[in-house]
């Protein structure tokens, strides 16, 4: 067996910002092995924020044998991860979704991992029939849900949001999942005593109708004098087709792609509106 009394360790490092090396430290390790060198470790505690997901936060390195290797993940709705070692900024390198970190550790280290938290801006305008929406504006983080409530002005029903992923349940707006930079408006339709009527005597069906299906429309009150006009618009407003409805017993067939498409009627000087879903 090689004996050692003592041996002299002068650690460099590179110096990231200047471009050369400079030297760590310059000491003296007394032991009587080689062996002896394996027992000297050196700590290394990470720390993480939200967003960051890692198998281990404390490691135990040896002198010798001094490479480390710290993997770690984003979490949905977090990105670009800025991780500092002894607060020298490090580029992670990215495989297959898991970030990478490989470092020879001489001393005890502190290595920390922030992940910035992707947010959308949600925001809801009021529109005709909605006296106020609370709140009017939010920033919410992605994939998490939205909710707002709402007040509809006296003599107006039917509140209405045109969009595909958001939906309206009693005075409250439910957007499950916010993906995106989102700006809807409500609106409702003013109650009277012709439009009560009309609207009580509107049957469609099937709803949810298959693409391809056809779409009945029934009109009890059909007048030939005074013919309804019919639009049907999809969830971004554009409008995609527009008829005069000229029988009591109207058929429209749905050749559009799978979504939750809109449906108004007017009626003399009314106007209804219906939330279609095609599948």
């Amino acid at each position: 067996m090689v004996e050692y009394h003592y041996i002299k360790l002068v650690i460099n490092d590179w110096d990231r910002v200047f471009g050369n090396s400079v030297q760590v430290s310059d000491f003296r390790v007394g032991v009587e092995t080689q062996e002896d060198l394996f027992s000297i470790l050196n700590t290394v505690k990470i720390e993480t924020s939200d967003g960051i997901e890692t198998s281990q936060v404390e490691y135990e390195v040896d002198l010798l044998d001094n490479e480390l290797i710290v993997e770690f993940t984003l979490l949905q709705g977090h990105t670009d991860p800025v991780v500092t070692v002894d607060g020298v900024t490090y580029e992670p390198h990215l495989s297959d979704g898991v970030y990478v970190i490989k470092l020879n550790i001489y001393k005890n280290t502190n290595i920390t991992i922030v992940a910035t938290q992707i947010t959308f801006s949600v925001n809801i305008t009021p529109g005709k029939g909605i006296e106020s929406v609370t709140p009017m504006t939010a920033n919410v983080a992605e994939g998490e849900p939205f909710e707002a409530t709402f007040v509809v002005a006296m003599d107006y029903r039917n509140p209405t949001l045109i969009s595909e992923d958001a939906f309206i349940e009693g005075n409250t707006i439910h957007i499950p999942s916010v993906t995106s930079n989102m700006s809807l408006t409500i609106f409702a339709t003013k109650t009277t005593n012709v439009s009560e009527k009309v609207h009580q005597s509107v049957k469609i069906y099937p709803n949810p109708v298959l693409s391809g299906q056809v779409l009945n429309i029934d009109l009890s009150l059909f007048d030939n004098n005074n013919p309804p006009l019919l639009t049907i618009f999809c969830a971004d407003g554009k409008v995609i087709k527009q008829k005069t409805i000229t029988e009591e017993n109207f058929k429209t067939v749905m050749n559009y792609v799978p979504g939750v498409y809109f449906l108004r009627i007017k009626y003399k000087n009314e106007e209804m509106l219906y939330r279609i879903i095609v599948q």
